[in-house]
């Protein structure tokens, strides 16, 4: 009997392991219909750009470009917030500024109102915060984040009256 156990074992295992093993299949024609990958040759190659020397004495400043935010409508923010994956910093166990920068400068220029973006970090917070379990630490955390919400709506704020003062 207990032979016949571990025979009854080890088939449905093997059975088991054969039903979900992939599949792996090519047709010859398949191969031979595809053409190689072919490399330029080293004449028609672009040559590296080289780079400036740096003289001494001589300081240039940086040129400063704006970076034009795209303006989203509420719903590709939203989209956006979900499957955003930079936007918790486990080092320092908040959401990360980069994303909060992203999500504030998006909403100012899609001219969102102050409690869609909160409404949005709100959302952040669900979906990326990470909890220990520990109900101290986490009520902490919690308070952070709401600090650190309040703080990038009043910024929020100000950038929306700066933006219509400019545009008068």
């Amino acid at each position: 009997m207990k032979f016949f156990k571990s025979t009854l074992a080890i088939v449905v295992l093997c059975a088991t392991s054969s039903m979900f093993a992939a599949r792996v299949t090519t047709k010859p024609t398949e191969v031979a219909a595809k053409p190689a990958a072919t490399r330029k040759p080293a004449a028609t190659r672009k040559p590296a750009a080289k780079k400036p020397v740096a003289r001494r004495g001589a300081v240039t400043p940086a040129p400063v470009q704006q970076v034009a935010v795209p303006i989203k409508t509420y719903k590709q923010l939203v989209d956006d917030v979900k499957n955003a994956r930079d936007a918790w910093d486990n080092t320092k166990k908040h959401l990360s500024s980069q994303f909060t920068d992203r999500i504030a400068s998006s909403a100012v220029a899609a001219d969102l109102e102050d409690y869609q973006l909160d409404s949005l970090l709100q959302m952040a917070r669900d979906y990326h915060a990470v909890f220990t379990g520990n109900p101290s630490e986490d009520i902490n955390l919690l308070n952070g984040l709401t600090t650190e919400r309040q703080a990038i709506v009043g910024w929020f704020n100000m950038a929306k009256i700066q933006a219509k003062t400019e545009a008068q």
